[in-house]
């Protein structure tokens, strides 16, 4: 559920970040919006590849200490 309520709240507001905190142009943003589903798909089965090979509950701690440590905004 968390994940279908993700998906509304990135789209809005990665293209507000991508706007006015990186500055892309329109087309860009369009782009990386447009090809993000279709590294998603590709990755998909890596993921459950190394869930099965090092275990889920692993990789999820993994992707979440990922997920905190990443920057919250650009700097210019």
């Amino acid at each position: 559920m968390l994940v279908y309520a993700g998906e509304p709240i990135k789209y809005g507001y990665l293209t507000i970040y991508m706007h006015n905190d990186l500055h892309l142009p329109t087309a860009v943003s369009g782009a990386v919006i447009g090809i993000q589903p279709l590294i998603e798909l590709i990755l998909m089965p890596v993921a459950v590849v190394a869930a099965r090979r090092i275990g889920l509950m692993r990789l999820m701690i993994f992707g979440g200490g990922f997920s905190a440590s990443a920057p919250t905004s650009a700097s210019p």
